[in-house]
Parts: C-alpha cells; structure tokens; sequence
C-alpha cells in the first residue's frame, strides 16, 4: 500500500490508463474529422487520405501526385482546398 507522500499527482490523474475525458475527446475529434471528409469531394478525400496517412499509409505530396497523374503543386492545390473545407466543418462544432 502507498503512502499519502508517495503518490504522484500522475498517478491519481491516469491511473496508469487513458484519462476518460481524453478518450472521450479522441473519439469526438475522430467522429468530427470522419464527418468532414465525407463532405469532400473524390479527388479531395484521396489527396487528404494519401497526405495524412488516413486508412492507408501516409505518402508525400510528390508520391501521391505520381499515383494520381498530377504535379505536386496541383496535389498541394487540393490539400488546401480540402483543409479549408475540413476547417470550415470542424471549427463550428468544436468548443476548448
């Protein structure tokens, strides 16, 4: 048995596990993000999973633009285009 001296403010916050506000959040934000990019059209949506590593393995901007048949300006173009719309979506609905 601990001692009241030898407990750490860590231990009593994490309990050795994800703090439940933490996996609440998490799964908020991954909810929020998932509803986001079903806004996006095709095009976007492979760009933004490519880039980000989302259901596949991340790629650079220069690998992705080579898989689609694009330049890496034109995939830069639509990663902006996708991350406006994403923030457009997610900034409404989430509160700090």
């Amino acid at each position: 048995m601990k001692h009241i001296n030898d407990i750490r403010q860590d231990d009593f916050i994490r309990g050795g596990s994800p703090a439940t506000d933490e996996l609440v959040l998490t799964a908020e934000l991954k909810e929020t993000l998932l509803d986001g990019i079903a806004l996006l059209n095709p095009r976007e949506m492979t760009v933004i999973s490519a880039v980000y590593g989302i259901n596949c393995s991340a790629m650079t901007m220069q690998e992705c633009a080579d898989e689609m048949g694009l330049k890496r300006e034109r995939v830069r173009q639509i990663r902006n285009t996708a991350l406006r719309k994403l923030r457009k979506h997610i900034k409404p609905t989430i509160d700090f």
